[in-house]
């Protein structure tokens, strides 16, 4: 937080050191013009589970997208949707039924918003993530970020063991990067 605002490169930098430890790979994006949406790019990584062949196998993604201008955090039906639309337009991307995936995805969600992050984003954040229908990927963490107003939310989910880490990964790094809003103390009277 140096004064001036993050431009996506400087993101794009941030999310390449993070996930690189995590031995991600950095794949292009795609846009989509009916409904609208703008991913503009993901990291996936294979993780293994336990011993058995195909299904003791994962594949951990991190999808990184533009929020549409049309849309709003507040509305959480639209938001759960364009969450749910990320996750199935990226189960389409990695299919589990490549012989070094298994049946399991994991995504982390980095958001990129015009919108202003306010206080109550975290909350709100963590009922859509709680709130996610799981047969196209486990959600692990939606990251919010405002690169203008150098804001971030975030919520996450507890990775098992220590795979599947990458939101967690993510939201870390970025957290020496962005503001977030830590609500105040106010004690009884």
């Amino acid at each position: 937080m140096n004064g001036c605002a993050m431009i996506e490169d400087d993101l794009w930098d941030s999310l390449d050191d993070a996930l690189k430890e995590l031995k991600r790979i950095r794949e292009p994006g795609l846009e989509f013009t009916d409904p609208s949406l703008e991913i503009l790019g993901f990291y996936q990584g294979a993780e293994r589970l336990n011993s058995l062949p195909w299904i003791g196998r994962g594949l951990s993604a991190t999808v990184v997208a533009r929020q549409p201008l049309s849309l709003s955090l507040k509305n959480r039906a639209d938001y759960r949707a364009f969450i749910r639309r990320l996750a199935l337009v990226t189960r389409g991307r990695f299919s589990p039924w490549k012989w070094d995936r298994g049946p399991v995805l994991t995504l982390a969600v980095v958001c990129l918003t015009a919108e202003p992050i306010e206080a109550d984003d975290d909350q709100i954040l963590a009922e859509i993530l709680n709130h996610q229908d799981r047969r196209a990927a486990v959600i692990m963490g939606i990251i919010r970020l405002n690169l203008a107003q150098e804001a971030m939310a975030a919520a996450l989910k507890q990775p098992p063991g220590d795979r599947f880490n990458d939101a967690a990964t993510i939201a870390e790094t970025l957290s020496t990067k962005f503001r977030r809003f830590v609500p105040l103390f106010n004690p009884e009277p």
